[in-house]
């Protein structure tokens, strides 16, 4: 019965999404233009820097010849709602009940998180797929195939490896007899990946994915991070607390480790990232959810109940603002105009640069290169490379269109003439043309 009803869900969600999917102002520019040259031969650490390990550029690599920003960002959306079924099956497997199960889908698909993140080709719903196979799996007791999963979710993204120690202790609790046999595959597997992405990529692999997140997360201003984190508004805090304090009660050990866990991954993830991004803290959610059933369902309280729903509530009416943002049609508008501009005054053989977002999307769509591959323009890239030296280099190639925020438009105003001023999200930018 629940099965169907979560594939009549899936589909109606995947069906109204092909409608309101744009391509959002975030670092998924970076990605899917990452792809596409890949696709051409051209390979990261290489040839161009990333700051990420390899395995979401060669997914994505096959699904960039149309040449459709939405095709793909549509198949990361099928990733993310397969993800959403993993959860169901994990909670089903786990707690031997399709209820819980069926509420924990129900209630990770109503989470702003999901809501606004489902879509954005940003590696964490690739990464989670992955990971959450790989958790079904090892419940299946298929021990390799499932540590398989593991490490392809690790050389997708390396922000998940904080939740492998959970998988641990839940074995350790519940499967020893597997721990042993499990970690020796996972971590075979982990240094085989490693060692053959350094020695196809060179040292480069390790300086990028590795050397980069080190140094840019040095400095910790944890007020300023919590203030951030707060600002999210996701609320996720009050249900772990509450079904802490339902296993506590009841002395259930998975409704306190899962809670604990999540608390913990995002204290962790305060403290050790410099940079705060509301998606980072979508990797647990699967594990406040599914707890969060089990109490929503065995809580016999009405009042508990009414506050369950009113968190979820109180989230998505906090978020509104934001998830109308990332499906706004404004900014695909503003960056189809930058696409005509650039098909009509430039040839396939002149380059353009600057800031990532427009820069990226123009170069996938019209087959423009970036000058100098610098792909990744980011402030948090520019950091790393030196602001100075960067703009510098930039100058340097001489590109024949630039994009830049307005502010550093005086930089290049002694080569570069202004020829267009735009506003992508809340950014103000400025279209620049070589004298």
């Amino acid at each position: 019965m629940y099965e169907d009803i979560i594939l009549l869900i899936s589909v109606s969600y995947l069906l109204l999404l092909g409608f309101l999917i744009t391509p959002s102002i975030s670092d998924e520019m970076i990605y899917v233009n990452m792809a596409k040259v890949l696709a051409e031969g051209h390979f990261p650490y290489k040839h161009f820097f990333y700051a990420h390990p390899p395995l979401q550029l060669f997914l994505l690599a096959p699904l960039t010849l149309p040449k459709s920003f939405l095709f793909i960002k549509f198949f990361v959306a099928c990733l993310a709602q397969l993800s959403l079924i993993l959860v169901f099956l994990i909670s089903k497997e786990i707690f031997r009940n399709e209820k819980i199960a069926f509420l924990s889908f129900l209630f990770f698909l109503l989470f702003p998180g999901y809501i606004i993140y489902s879509s954005q080709v940003l590696g964490i719903f690739e990464s989670l797929f992955f990971f959450l196979l790989g958790f079904y799996l090892l419940l299946k007791k298929r021990l390799f195939i499932s540590s398989l999963f593991f490490v392809i979710s690790l050389f997708t993204r390396y922000l998940i490896v904080f939740l492998f120690p959970l998988i641990l202790i839940y074995l350790l609790k519940y499967k020893k007899g597997q721990l042993k046999i499990f970690l020796k595959y996972l971590i075979s597997l982990t240094f085989v990946f490693f060692t053959t992405f350094c020695l196809f990529f060179g040292k480069d692999f390790f300086t990028d994915t590795v050397l980069y997140h080190i140094y840019t997360n040095l400095t910790i201003n944890l007020k300023q991070k919590i203030d951030w984190y707060l600002s999210f508004n996701f609320f996720t805090i009050f249900l772990l607390l509450l079904s802490l304090n339902y296993g506590i009660k009841n002395k259930n050990f998975k409704l306190i480790l899962f809670p604990v866990y999540c608390l913990m991954y995002d204290m962790v993830t305060l403290l050790l990232i410099k940079n705060m991004f509301y998606h980072y803290f979508i990797l647990p959610l699967p594990f406040v959810f599914i707890s969060t059933a089990y109490v929503f369902e065995k809580e016999k309280n009405l009042v508990t109940k009414i506050f369950i729903i009113s968190i979820i509530l109180l989230a998505l009416f906090t978020n509104y603002t934001n998830i109308s943002e990332f499906f706004n049609k404004r900014n695909e508008i503003v960056l189809s105009e930058l696409v005509s501009y650039i098909i009509n005054n430039t040839n396939e053989n002149e380059t353009i640069a600057g800031f990532h977002i427009p820069s990226n999307y123009v170069s996938f769509i019209t087959d423009r290169k970036i000058a100098g591959n610098y792909f990744d323009s980011t402030p948090r890239f520019m950091e790393y490379f030196g602001k100075e030296k960067f703009l510098f280099q930039i100058k340097k190639l001489k590109p024949k269109i630039i994009f830049e925020p307005l502010s550093y438009s005086r930089y290049f105003s002694d080569q570069y003439e202004i020829v267009e001023k735009f506003r992508l999200g809340k950014i103000n930018l400025v279209m620049m043309k070589i004298k």
